[in-house]
């Protein structure tokens, strides 16, 4: 899929290449945006550019699942059960074209703080669309469920939306989106 914009970013590109004095930073940049024609070029340069030019001038770095930190602590990552817990799990959800080293890790992260901040709130826990069982085995992992008094139910239907009462139109990516969601493959 090429960039929305593609042709907007070529005509600028374009209008400043020509510009006496231009730093040959910017030059690099001009010439890394023309190889970068699709989506999945951007992407494997972008991956290129965090890991051999980014990375180096970093303490840490952390790229998953679309999400982009430097120097930030992802102290989670460091935790033994988590660790194990992670390393059955699968941390992705098949629609990136980026590297994404870290999975969704940070989500999983996110996830098990949200139970625990729930555990001291009345009610039980449910999750609708367990599909593979990724994130209730990330839950049950790390969260102390079993003494809490709470029950943690389960429901998936196993076989995709019923398109009664489901369409790609309640989806704001489109047929992929709806796809990918529904049956756990993306569309070409």
């Amino acid at each position: 899929m090429a960039r929305p914009d593609a042709k907007g970013a070529r005509e600028q590109r374009k209008s400043t290449e020509s510009q006496p004095g231009r730093p040959d930073e910017l030059a690099l940049l001009d010439a890394l945006c023309a190889k970068a024609t699709t989506e999945k070029q951007a992407a494997q340069i972008l991956d290129r550019v965090l890991e051999q030019l980014v990375r180096p001038w970093h303490h840490s770095i952390f790229w998953g699942d679309r999400l982009l930190t430097l120097d930030k602590s992802a102290a989670f990552a460091d935790d033994e059960v988590f660790r194990a817990a992670l390393a059955e799990a699968r941390s992705s959800t098949g629609a990136n074209q980026y590297a994404s080293p870290d999975g969704i890790s940070w989500r999983f992260n996110t996830l098990i703080w949200a139970a625990r901040s729930c555990l001291s709130v009345p009610g039980d826990f449910v999750e609708c669309g367990v599909y593979r069982g990724d994130m209730t085995w990330m839950i049950t992992r790390n969260v102390a469920m079993k003494n809490s008094g709470k029950v943690f139910c389960l429901y998936d239907t196993f076989s995709g939306f019923d398109t009664r009462y489901s369409s790609e139109a309640d989806f704001s990516g489109g047929r992929q989106a709806f796809d990918a969601t529904n049956t756990g493959s993306i569309a070409d």
